[in-house]
């Protein structure tokens, strides 16, 4: 399906043309979908960009309604005339389908005519009884198309209800004489001004409540909380609850990168009970620290992501949060280990390959030899571990080997999906020894790794990593486990490697000369080009044989 240039939410298949239109994600949920997707039976441009134009009308009215329930906000009251309107546009809804159904099938007639035959004496009876209850659901759809939402019980529900009632008799009459052969005109559907567009008066409050439960259903309350509060509290503390997000300016948005600037660190903790705002102005008495530029930084990139977040759901036009961040120099230079610290950290972590959490060795291990990131290495399951033209390899990939998602799996970019070979040195220190005792095949290569709050493995690595390396004595700050892949890179460059290579080994970037090898030439060229990866005179020193691990065991094997 090819998307029309210039005509929104215009396809075409062939040489017919579709709409195509995502549901924003706080109304998905509602409606049932994440897509509207349907054929506009017409390879006339004119005529699909006109019926486009409708079918988006109506899906913006759709929203808003969907919008407009779950905020409880009521529409205008409709009027009498209003709700007659309403009722004729459906009458001429149901008459264009009729026709646009039976077009050049005259057999069809039947059908119609036993459909008239079922229903007429029905029809009649409820508008004499008043029974509301019989046109629910075209009240619903009727309301919806309009862009309108009225809870239960309210008036103006019973108001297009009755008109409804009343249409279904003048329906019946329409059809008894189009079916005797008289000519039965389709009056042009009545389109309604739509209701006011929620977007346009959505407010900080509101957004904050739509994009906080949209996150907290993909990542959990608790990793949510822990990027966002600040950023959902500076938000509504220096503009306030009821602002329309559409008026905020990149004015705004300085404001509240002024208070996240003032924000002191560990605020919860130190100032338990207070806004940012009031404990900002305690530390200010107090002489607190503050949060490093580094953190603010990382706020605002969050904020941005709100923002454009509430762009892709068509809340905003643009992001008024959008490259804001501090022009300030990071506190810490991260860099690669030298080869005493690289000898202190595997001394430490070479007898750990051989009790419960293998993991401490074998990770730290590929993370030297290949720059992977934490993340990357702490989801290996068996099954990435594969062998291409006789290269033992390790995929990165979201997918399993059916094409299907990998629950929880994510990557970092698309460059970061990709098969890499495993460096000579880690497969003599017996890794592929290590993976044999994995019983499951699609289950994790480190079972043990437990994930952390966020969900994530490599939380509790990152943790366990840093007290690690405090206790060996490598306690800089510019060392954390991401210091692998630094040094990574550097090794990279001592070696001579092209940068294209490098990149594709390191998952930087997919781009260059690598990318014009097919994938079995590919392995083979990033096998040569790794091989000449060396932190001599540091050699990774050989742990004892694997003992299964404990996870892999029966219950009642484990002591």
């Amino acid at each position: 399906m090819e998307a029309v240039p210039g005509c929104n939410h215009l396809y075409r298949r062939g040489a017919v043309y579709w709409f195509r239109r995502r549901v924003p994600g706080d109304v998905a949920k509602s409606l049932g979908t994440s897509q509207w997707r349907l054929s506009l039976g017409t390879k006339d441009f004119d005529e699909a960009k006109r019926l486009a134009r409708l079918r988006s009308v109506s899906t913006d009215q759709q929203i808003t309604v969907v919008r407009a329930r779950n905020m409880g906000k009521v529409s205008p009251p409709l009027s009498k005339q209003e709700a007659e309107k309403l009722a004729q546009s459906w009458i001429a809804d149901v008459l264009e389908w009729d026709e646009a159904f039976r077009l050049g099938r005259p057999g069809e007639i039947k059908s119609a005519a036993l459909w008239l035959e079922e229903e007429a004496a029905n029809y009649r009876e409820t508008l004499g009884t008043l029974d509301t209850a019989a046109v629910a659901q075209e009240v619903a759809e009727t309301l919806a198309k309009a862009g309108l939402w009225y809870p239960s019980g309210d008036p103006s529900r019973n108001q297009i209800a009755l008109a409804l009632l009343k249409a279904r008799v003048r329906l019946v009459e329409l059809m008894e004489r189009r079916l005797g052969g008289e000519v039965v005109e389709v009056a042009t559907p009545v389109i309604m001004s739509p209701a006011p567009s929620l977007p346009v008066g959505m407010t900080v409050a509101e957004l904050v409540a739509a994009f906080r439960a949209e996150r907290v259903a993909r990542h959990g309350e608790e990793s949510t909380d822990r990027k966002y509060s600040h950023i959902f509290s500076g938000l509504e503390e220096a503009l306030g609850n009821s602002k329309p997000i559409r008026s905020i300016t990149r004015a705004d948005i300085r404001e509240v990168r002024t208070l996240l600037q003032r924000v002191p660190k560990f605020a919860t903790r130190r100032y338990p009970g207070l806004t940012l705002s009031e404990a900002a102005e305690r530390a200010d008495e107090d002489g607190g620290e503050r949060i490093a530029p580094t953190t603010v930084n990382t706020y605002l990139q969050n904020l941005a992501a709100v923002f454009n977040w509430a762009v892709g759901e068509e809340l905003l036009d643009r992001n008024p949060a959008q490259g804001m961040a501090l022009s300030a120099s990071p506190n810490v230079q991260r860099r690669g280990f030298t080869t005493e610290e690289l000898q202190r950290l595997f001394n430490g972590m070479a007898p750990l390959a051989e009790g419960e959490q293998p993991w401490r060795f074998w990770i730290p291990a590929l993370a030297l030899f290949s720059g992977a990131r934490a993340g990357e290495l702490a989801a290996l399951r068996k099954a990435d571990f594969v062998i291409i033209d006789g290269v033992q390899c390790m995929r990165f990939t979201k997918f399993d080997d059916r094409g299907r998602r990998i629950e929880g799996r994510s990557l970092k970019t698309e460059a970061s999906a990709r098969t890499v070979p495993i460096h000579r040195a880690v497969l003599d220190a017996g890794l592929m020894d290590y993976v044999a005792t994995l019983a499951d095949h699609s289950g994790l290569a480190f079972p043990s790794l437990q994930p952390g709050p966020d969900g994530k493995a490599s939380h509790y690595l990152s943790k366990w990593f840093g007290d690690f390396r405090q206790d060996m004595g490598v306690g800089d700050p510019a060392t954390p486990f991401h210091s692998f892949r630094h040094g990574f890179r550097d090794a990279t460059r001592e070696a001579g490697i092209p940068g294209e290579i490098a990149d594709m080994l390191g998952g930087w970037t997919t781009q260059g000369i690598a990318t014009q090898y097919g994938n079995k030439g590919r392995v083979a060229l990033l096998s040569r080009e790794l091989a000449k990866v060396s932190y001599a005179p540091f050699t990774l020193p050989l742990p004892a044989p694997p003992r299964t691990p404990l996870d892999a065991l029966p219950k009642d094997r484990r002591t």
